[in-house]
């Protein structure tokens, strides 16, 4: 397994792993989860992604197998953005030091019957950025998740 950050500098060198991951979360949000987001040719993404940080998870066989995106919460941000009603008792959050997760997804077909191996990919993505936050001075992590992930992303970061 192998994580790879994906940074708007050096997007253009990834256009093939950032075209996979639109595919899986089309796979995850859209056909799984039924959330209705717009589909763009089976792809979905939108107006967060040019300015955002991707953790790309490949398999040995390069296929991509998992993502989670990060921004700062120094720009516009997703649950910010989408979710306000979620920081009423915190306030707007715009600091340097805390940055937004969001568009968690992994594989559903490549680990259907392999616990332990999703787990390890979900730790994988986890410590890539844990270790992201802890090189660039990132001290908290802002993040509206699926009930599924939250217990396990707690653990880890």
């Amino acid at each position: 397994m192998l994580v790879t950050l994906v940074t708007p500098e050096n997007r253009e060198d990834h256009l093939g792993e950032m075209d996979e991951i639109f595919k899986l979360r089309h796979e995850i949000f859209n056909k799984w989860l039924g959330w209705g987001l717009p589909d763009y040719n089976g792809r979905e993404y939108d107006k967060y992604d040019n300015m955002s940080y991707h953790m790309i998870a490949t398999d040995d066989d390069n296929e991509v197998v998992g993502t989670w995106r990060m921004m700062p919460t120094t720009v516009p941000y997703m649950t910010a953005e989408i979710f306000p009603e979620l920081l009423e008792e915190i306030g707007p959050v715009s600091a340097p030091e805390i940055w937004d997760l969001s568009r968690f997804a992994i594989s559903r077909t490549r680990f259907s019957n392999d616990k332990e191996a999703q787990q390890r990919l979900i730790a994988s993505l986890a410590s890539a950025i844990y270790e992201f936050g802890m090189m660039n001075g990132v001290t908290e992590y802002l993040s509206v998740q699926n009930s599924f992930i939250t217990p396990l992303a707690n653990q880890m970061l």
